[in-house]
């Protein structure tokens, strides 16, 4: 038998109510995880012709199929230990075809994977050349890459910031945080207007009813960010689109919201009245596009914001005035790459959560911990804060920022927000709050919010609620209410077996001969309580067990081993009845002395706690006979500090038979104690085979003793047991599989003319 912990904890619910707030956030750049490449790519990249103006970074593979050139106008904003990166590859580079591949104006390269390439930091006569790295150990091998400085101008070598080691870049982090800006900028409501012509009469179009070769105008760009949401076929309509009036600078921003799911070709379009500078405040957002091919005659003015996408650019010669951000890129055309980055901050016409958060309640409450949950509303994310303080209102420069609302469920790590700490920041419904002071009131607050870009949010309704932490008089780490010595910082918990009423020992003591196999020479109604504090570890052991009846005409002893648990873990045994007898020699804590394990001898001689006035030594199992109260005997096993869990207390009972203490009986398959004398094992009826852990059983598998969960009747004298339960030996002839219910009354288990009666 294992005795085990377990703590049931009830759901507590309080009310809420809930106060409106609006606030508006200010977002950071969309490309800013790209950190200022003029390429950004999170897989691989192919060229075969022309240049890019700014440095490049590719997560994936380089393929280089002609001459190809990066970082020719010094365009710089990435570094890595203080040297300018040119080219960064997180892969390897694939040398297909050209001659040369060129990192300009002293940009450094970083490669993730070596895979054959050889980097020369010196040439092959040792002297301080430019680097190259060429596809194998030859010098002057091609396709090559090559590199306008010096190692030791650059100040890198194999072992100092050498150009074979793994990306310093998150690539699939950055793309993760670019794909939701990219989804989130398409729910942006349109605030663009166009017209068909520049003049004051100029109607205005429909974004959705542009037809062929059209000819747009743009006459005034408002102040903020514009955004033009139109369908990929519409964008192809465009002949070309003019700014006649305000055009794109850093405070009069567009973005082209472009629907265009899965494969796409863009007719790029003629972009008049603009230049390159212009370009760094435009960015066409394709945020459901997963293949973009690029066509047409015109070159592209504006950041091509991609991050679904693989990009092809096979048919299109002219220059693209912009960055390139993209799941891939492949460029067998001509054209180049010219670094008018898109670096600014976009403000987004964002709309509110119309339905807020529900139902905030604590599902538990203890002392240093409180887990509450909600039902969710429309909002893309939400944040819990907590005080402990009423919370009123959120301050209006308040930020639920990802950057800024850094949550943490310990109380008071995360970010100050609303005159709290912010405990959970994101799209879930329920947190556990850590850290909290004992029997203290704290108030919470759950607030739906859209984010429509990275740090850019509108706050919903929000919900509030408090409830206080629990009291822990004793200061062990329970609460009173779940403490069952709320007064006594070594104990906490009761642990019972059964969890209710008594369990039943009952034994025949003719072992290893049947004799009448009653079953009542002695019959035992046991409880265990198993105490532990509040780091589950066993501090008792108590013992409650009622000697019921003894139906035989030897001196019995009763005991228990606790299995696999040392003596020395035991400090003191209380309540045992054993009058100092003279076959039993004890240690100072009360177990028995030369034992492997702790034994406990509970009572010596059965006869002396259930006498009868005359002398008859069989009590409680002849029918008409004198009835004797049974006797109780309360034994507590105190043990080491500390040294015993729940799971090391394996009781194993046995019956010293007429005071012989190498003659003990156990349960079937329990092994006994060192003091048993192992001559008994197949004597007469037993069929015991200690080598296969068989004991106590005879060659119908039966036992000599059971141990019943449950307070049951036993045999009248002299009557066998599976006389009286009709289903016993059915039970025991399956190994304890079938018929596990064999003791519980009902006429097909027993018979009750063969039981005990008072």
């Amino acid at each position: 038998m294992r005795l085990f912990n377990i703590i049931t904890r009830q759901k507590l619910l309080l009310g809420l109510f809930s106060i409106i707030l609006i606030q508006n956030i200010t977002a950071q750049s969309p490309t800013s995880p790209a950190q200022g490449f003029n390429l950004f790519v999170n897989s691989g990249a192919s060229f075969y012709s022309s240049d890019a103006e700014g440095p490049i970074a590719l997560g994936g593979d380089l393929t280089i199929g002609g001459n190809y050139s990066v970082s020719a106008h010094n365009n710089f904003v990435y570094q890595l230990n203080k040297t300018n990166i040119g080219l960064l590859v997180g892969g390897k580079v694939n040398y297909n075809a050209g001659n040369n591949f060129q990192v300009l104006n002293n940009g450094y390269v970083i490669i993730g994977n070596q895979n054959g390439s050889k980097v020369w930091y010196t040439d092959q006569n040792n002297a301080a050349s430019p680097i190259r790295i060429t596809p194998n150990t030859n010098y002057n091998g091609s396709p090559l890459i090559s590199l306008s400085t010096s190692a030791s101008a650059l100040g890198v070598s194999a072992t100092v910031n050498p150009v074979f080691q793994a990306s310093p870049i998150n690539f699939s982090s950055a793309f993760s945080t670019m794909q939701t800006t990219s989804s989130s900028f398409s729910t942006a409501k349109d605030n663009a207007v166009i017209y068909n012509s520049p003049n004051q009469n100029a109607v205005a179009i429909s974004h959705s009813n542009i037809t062929a070769n059209s000819q747009i105008y743009i006459t005034a760009l408002a102040t903020g960010t514009t955004f033009l949401n139109i369908a990929g076929s519409d964008l192809n309509n465009i002949q070309g689109i003019t700014f006649n009036g305000q055009k794109p600078d850093a405070t009069h921003l567009l973005v082209v919201n472009i629907n265009a799911p899965g494969t796409f070709t863009w007719n790029s379009f003629n972009t008049g009245g603009i230049s390159g500078t212009n370009a760094s405040y435009i960015l066409y957002n394709f945020y459901n596009t997963t293949s973009l091919a690029i066509s047409g005659n015109n070159a592209i003015e504006g950041t091509i914001f991609a991050p679904f996408a693989n990009i092809t650019k096979a048919s299109n010669n002219s220059n693209i005035e912009g960055q390139v951000i993209a799941q891939s890129y492949i460029q067998t055309a001509g054209g180049e790459l010219h670094s008018y980055n898109f670096t600014s901050t976009v403000s987004l016409p964002i709309s509110i959560p119309a339905v807020s958060s529900s139902n905030f309640v604590f599902n538990s409450v203890d002392i240093n911990s409180i887990t509450t949950s909600w039902t969710i509303g429309n909002g893309t994310n939400r944040v819990v804060v907590a005080s402990t303080s009423p919370i009123t209102a959120f301050s209006s420069s308040a930020s639920l920022l990802s950057t800024v609302a850094i949550p943490n469920a310990v109380y008071g790590k995360g970010a100050a927000l609303g005159g709290g700490y912010v405990v959970y920041n994101g799209t879930g419904r329920s947190v556990t709050i850590t850290g909290l002071s004992a029997f203290t009131k704290y108030y919470f607050a759950v607030v739906e919010y859209n984010v429509l870009a990275p740090n850019n949010a509108t706050l919903s309704s929000y919900l509030l609620n408090n409830t206080t932490t629990l009291i822990d008089t004793d200061r062990d780490g329970v609460a009173d209410l779940y403490d069952a010595y709320p007064y006594d910082a070594k104990r906490a918990f009761d642990n019972y077996y059964p969890s209710a009423g008594y369990g039943t020992y009952l034994f025949e003591d003719n072992w290893p001969g049947t004799g009448d196999y009653d079953f009542n020479d002695l019959v035992i109604g046991y409880r265990y309580n198993t105490i532990t504090n509040a780091a589950n570890q066993v501090v008792e052991l108590k013992a409650t067990l009622v000697a019921n009846a003894s139906g035989a005409s030897f001196q019995n002893a009763f005991g228990f081993q606790l299995d696999g648990l040392s003596p020395q873990l035991v400090t003191s045994v209380v309540g045992t009845d054993t009058k100092a007898a003279s076959w039993l020699s004890l240690s100072t804590n009360g177990t028995e002395a030369k034992q492997t394990y702790a034994n406990v001898i509970v009572v010596d001689n059965v006869s002396r706690v259930l006498p009868t006035s005359n002398g008859n030594p069989i009590v409680n199992t002849i029918l008409g006979a004198t009835y004797v109260k049974p006797d109780t005997i309360n034994v507590t096993i105190t043990f080491a500090e500390g040294k015993v869990s729940p799971s090391d207390i394996a009781i194993n009972p046995y019956l010293i038979i007429n005071q012989n203490r190498a003659r003990e009986l156990h349960m079937a398959n329990k092994a006994p104690t060192n003091a048993a004398n192992p001559s008994y094992f197949g004597a007469n009826d037993d069929k015991s085979i200690p080598t296969s852990g068989i004991y106590y059983v005879n060659i119908n598998n039966l036992p000599w003793a059971l141990d019943v969960p449950a307070a049951i009747p036993y045999p009248i004298e002299g009557v066998n047991v599976t006389a009286a339960y009709l289903n016993l030996s059915n039970w025991a002839q399956s190994s304890g599989t079938k018929f596990t219910d064999w003791y519980i009354d009902n006429s097909s288990n027993r018979n009750t003319a063969n039981i005990y009666k008072r």
